[in-house]
């Protein structure tokens, strides 16, 4: 008998490897190709907001396993929910300016809250948007607010479908060590939030304030946000890490730029997206933790900043960069700040 189970024991080995290799090619088949189709869809119909949908879609993928048909639909609803109540009180908010700053710092705090206790990543990024997004549309036409409230819940649903499909052609399998979990968080949450509020909460204020930017300053930083509030990793070397991960997909976003201005075609755009998505899924899926800040990163900034392409998208993408390299800047410097000055406290297990 036991020379019988040191023979079986490098085959159940080989076994256990050849399906954690087959996971990790799924990932990335599911992470490249899933994004990256939506974003087609998008440059070919140009609907609203389209890139938030591979970012969605993003996402989903990235999960153990697919979202059940039910949770989709809660998750919708409660979307839904959240978008509506941001766009009802920044219509009733709006002709008092201090009461509409107060309500938006209230609701980046819900958001952080909800990030920080685990919520679903989802729900925290459409919790970030409706207290970001919807009021600076808001300010110039709540109407225009409310048709990208309604747009965000489409592209939502989008990224679901897209997700479901991905999950259906490239199956998510067991890897091992998966089936452990931590009993808790491994940090104090009430510490984490107050840390993630003296980042966040100013930034928005004097954005709202100055009423200076884009939207797409407000997308990136409050999917930033939700990555720092998530993160386990001590305070400079998660800024470190989405720094690096940033500049990456800047420079890949600036690269497909400067293809676009040789050559303006929208096959061309479409095959540069799929090259940038399936090469930063790749990475992720051999285990580089950046990569998948990167890939969003990419399809952020072009999508953001692809109208219709032409000579003057690289202005626009050089303009769009600016802005976000100066928030990212400021996010990560203050990130790391307040972890000297208010450094993250162990959370027990026990």
């Amino acid at each position: 008998m036991p020379t019988e189970m040191m023979v079986e024991a490098p085959s159940d080995i080989a076994s256990d490897q050849r399906e954690a290799d087959l996971s990790a090619c799924n990932l990335g088949l599911r992470l490249g190709l899933a994004p990256a189709s939506v974003f087609a869809l998008g440059l070919i119909f140009d609907w609203p907001v389209f890139y938030l949908a591979a970012v969605f879609a993003a996402l989903f993928v990235q999960a153990p396993a697919p979202m059940p048909a039910l949770v989709g639909l809660r998750l919708l609803g409660l979307s839904a929910a959240m978008l509506a109540v941001a766009w009802l009180l920044t219509a009733a908010l709006l002709p008092y300016p201090i009461v509409f700053l107060t309500g938006i710092a209230l609701g980046l705090g819900a958001a952080l809250r909800a990030a920080v206790r685990g919520a679903n990543v989802l729900v925290v990024v459409l919790a970030m948007l409706a207290a970001l997004l919807v009021p600076f549309l808001g300010k110039v036409s709540t109407v225009l607010a409310g048709l990208i409230s309604i747009w965000l819940l489409i592209n939502m649903g989008l990224a679901m479908l897209a997700g479901w499909a991905a999950f259906a052609l490239f199956p998510a399998g067991q890897t091992p060590g998966t089936d452990t979990k931590p009993d808790g968080p491994g940090f104090d949450p009430e510490r984490r939030l107050a840390r993630m509020c003296l980042v966040s909460v100013p930034f928005a204020l004097v954005f709202f304030a100055i009423e200076s930017g884009a939207a797409l300053v407000l997308i990136f930083v409050a999917i930033l946000a939700t990555q720092l509030a998530a993160s386990t990793a001590a305070g400079p070397v998660v800024a470190k890490g989405m720094m690096v991960a940033n500049v990456l997909g800047g420079v890949a976003a600036i690269l497909i730029y400067e293809a676009l201005v040789i050559a303006p075609f929208l096959p061309l755009a479409i095959l540069l997206v799929f090259a940038a998505c399936l090469f930063f899924a790749g990475q992720a899926a051999a285990g580089d933790p950046l990569a998948g800040s990167a890939l969003t990163a990419v399809l952020i900034l072009v999508g953001g900043s692809l109208g219709p392409i032409s000579d003057g998208a690289e202005v626009k993408l050089l303009a769009r960069l600016w802005q976000v390299g100066l928030a990212l800047a400021y996010i990560l410097t203050a990130f790391v700040l307040v972890d000297r000055w208010l450094p993250e406290k162990k959370h027990s297990l026990d």
